[in-house]
C-alpha cells in the first residue's frame, strides 16, 4: 500500500505512516518495498495469520 493513501485517510503525513510501519516490519509482520517514490507495505504470512486474514 502506498503510504499516501493511508496517510490521507487518517490525516497524517506519509512519513508518519512510514515510522509507524517500523515495529510491525521489525517483528516480521509486514514487508516494505520501495521503488522510486512508491512504497508498498504487505503483510507477511505471519502477519496474515495474526490477523486471521
Amino acid at each position: 500500500m502506498h503510504p499516501m493513501r493511508p496517510a490521507e485517510r487518517v490525516g497524517v503525513s506519509p512519513a508518519t505512516v512510514g515510522r509507524h510501519a517500523t515495529n510491525p516490519r521489525n517483528a516480521g509482520l509486514m514487508t516494505t518495498v520501495r521503488t522510486g517514490i512508491a512504497v508498498l507495505h504487505s503483510l507477511t504470512p505471519l502477519g496474515r495469520a495474526l490477523l486471521g486474514a
